[in-house]
């Protein structure tokens, strides 16, 4: 990097390939630089050939083969980057494999293996935080495609008419948010009253979200049967002040 401040990017090219001659993992910062020093030298376009070099020697680096599935999926080589997304969830699964497939499928307006495998994104809890923001990209993405996520909404129908299990639970909860960001507040509150039958456990994360989401809406009355159902729920003994307190709120508001 003081090459590169120096703009001496020969050099820090070469400083570079050093490092990664040593296989060291540091996250993608490397890979980042690597891209921003060939745009500085004109050779940009040897990029993709240099991570392709890279990942055959270190196969095991996740962060390599992640930007290199990014590469390709810039590039319009998507069944290469699927390939690399998919070798990785059998060696290990993570949200960032099932972001990057999911990323893929939007582009190839594959509603079902979009759906579940933003959903199995989605319900890493523990690594989804990362991905904040890659996640919000691949939500607005579907918000801005009706057609596909109308495709999505029938899948899930489809999928539960004969009632919603917990395996279906990540993908109900998941078409839940994207019908409230499209303002489709009754379906919303359907899907999340829909995940609520699929994992009872999940009560106080959804009634949350329903009710904040009628509040959102001005819906005062609904949002304060919400609030009182969750006052009454024996599994959410432990939240119960806190939903007192939002009930009376709503009450207010409502007019009672």
């Amino acid at each position: 990097q003081i090459y590169e401040q120096k703009e001496e990017h020969a050099s820090a090219l070469e400083e570079l390939e050093s490092f990664f001659d040593a296989k060291l993992t540091m996250g993608r910062g490397p890979f980042l630089l690597l891209a921003r020093i060939l745009e500085k030298l004109g050779e940009k376009d040897s990029l993709t050939l240099r991570l392709e070099t890279l990942a055959r020697t270190d196969p095991r680096n996740s962060d390599l083969q992640f930007f290199l599935a990014d590469q390709y999926a810039s590039n319009d080589r998507l069944e290469d980057a699927e390939t690399i997304y998919r070798r990785a969830l059998e060696n290990k699964p993570s949200s960032e494999a099932y972001l990057g497939l999911a990323k893929i499928y939007r582009q190839q307006k594959k509603a079902r293996e979009l759906l579940e495998n933003l959903a199995n994104a989605l319900s890493r809890s523990d690594e989804i935080g990362a991905l904040a923001q890659e996640f919000e990209v691949e939500m607005k993405a579907i918000e801005e495609d009706q057609k596909l996520l109308d495709a999505m909404v029938k899948i899930v129908r489809d999928d539960t008419k004969d009632g919603a299990a917990g395996a279906h639970y990540a993908k109900i909860y998941l078409l839940a948010q994207l019908s409230g960001r499209v303002k489709k507040t009754d379906e919303a509150v359907e899907f999340y009253r829909l995940a609520l039958k699929a994992n009872p456990s999940q009560a106080s994360i959804v009634l949350r979200r329903i009710a904040e989401l009628q509040m959102e809406n001005d819906q005062y009355a609904e949002a304060a049967e919400t609030y009182q159902e969750a006052v009454n729920n024996p599994l959410l003994q432990g939240d119960r002040p806190n939903n007192m307190l939002y009930l009376a709120f709503a009450q207010e508001m409502a007019g009672d």
